[in-house]
C-alpha cells in the first residue's frame, strides 16, 4: 500500500512539473550556444537534438559542401564534415533514429545515419517530394510523424511520403506582423507552432487547433550582426536556436518553464 501511495504522489509530482514546463516564458535569456568550427556556409537551417545521447547537429542551405557539426550537451564540438546535399530542413527522427529532411527546389529527401556514437556516416537523397515552395523550410512532428511548412501564415501538415496536407491558417494578434516562415514545431499543447517576427527577436507561439496567436516572447541577450528575415532560426531540446552570421555561433532560448 505504501509503495502505491509513493508512486501515486511520484505521479502527480511529475505531472506538475510537465505542466510547468509547458508554460512559455514572456522573456526568454540566452543560455546556450553552439559555435560553429567550420568557415563554410552562411545561412543555417537547422539544430536537431538526440535526446538519448545528448547531441546537437547543426546545418545550413546553400550547398552540398556546407558543414554539418555536432556538439555535446555543453556546446563542445564533437565533429564538423559535408553535409553531402542542398538542404532546407532538417530533424532527429527519435523513431528511426537518424537525421532526416528536405532538399532545396523539390529534389527530394534525405536522411543520415549514424553511428553508435552519434557521428554522422553518409547522406542518403531520396526522391519524394511535397511540392512546396523551391527555398520553402520544413520541420517534423514526431509524434503525428508529420512533415511541416508554412507559407504565407498558413501551416501545411503533410503525413510522410503523402502530398495531401491538412492546412491550418495562422493569425497573429496584431495585423501587420511579419513572419519569417521557417515553422518551429514544439510539441507543447496549445503552443505548438512558433514563427519568428522578420527583423525582429520576437517569437510568436500559435495553436495548431484553431490557428491562433498564443504567446509571445521576446528573446533577449542577441546582438547578431543581421536581422532575421530568412532562415538562421531552429528549434528543438526546448530551445529556440537563432543563428548569428557575424559570429557563426548558434544561440539557444529555453522558452519553457
Amino acid at each position: 500500500m505504501k509503495k502505491q501511495l509513493f508512486l501515486f504522489a511520484l505521479s502527480l509530482l511529475v505531472s506538475g512539473s510537465s505542466l510547468r514546463a509547458q508554460t512559455p516564458v514572456s522573456n526568454a535569456i540566452n543560455d546556450l550556444t553552439l559555435p560553429i568550427y567550420s568557415e563554410d556556409g552562411n545561412n543555417g537551417v537547422a539544430v536537431a537534438y538526440d535526446p538519448a545521447k545528448a547531441l546537437y547537429y547543426t546545418s545550413y542551405a546553400g550547398n552540398a559542401s556546407y558543414p554539418i557539426e555536432v556538439f555535446d550537451a555543453y556546446g563542445s564540438s564533437r565533429y564538423t564534415g559535408a553535409i553531402g546535399a542542398d538542404i532546407r530542413g532538417m530533424w532527429y527522427n527519435p523513431a528511426t533514429k537518424r537525421l532526416e529532411g528536405i532538399l532545396y527546389d523539390n529534389t527530394g529527401g534525405f536522411f543520415i545515419t549514424l553511428d553508435m556514437n552519434g557521428t554522422p556516416l553518409n547522406n542518403n537523397i531520396t526522391a519524394f517530394s511535397y511540392g512546396m515552395d523551391a527555398q520553402a523550410v520544413a520541420t517534423y512532428d514526431p509524434v503525428k510523424k508529420q512533415v511541416i511548412f508554412v507559407q504565407s501564415n498558413e501551416v501545411h501538415l503533410f503525413k510522410a511520403n503523402s502530398r495531401k496536407a491538412k492546412k491550418v491558417k495562422l493569425q497573429p494578434a496584431s495585423e501587420g506582423v511579419q513572419l519569417v516562415q521557417s515553422p518551429l514545431w514544439t510539441g507543447v499543447k496549445g503552443y505548438e507552432i512558433g514563427l519568428l517576427e522578420a527583423g525582429e527577436t520576437v517569437l510568436y507561439l500559435f495553436d495548431i487547433k484553431s490557428g491562433k496567436q498564443s504567446a509571445r516572447i521576446k528573446l533577449s541577450d542577441y546582438y547578431g550582426t543581421e536581422p532575421v528575415y530568412a532562415f538562421n532560426i531552429s528549434y528543438c531540446n526546448g530551445h529556440v536556436w537563432l543563428y548569428d552570421k557575424g559570429t557563426r555561433t548558434w544561440y539557444g532560448y529555453q522558452i519553457f518553464n
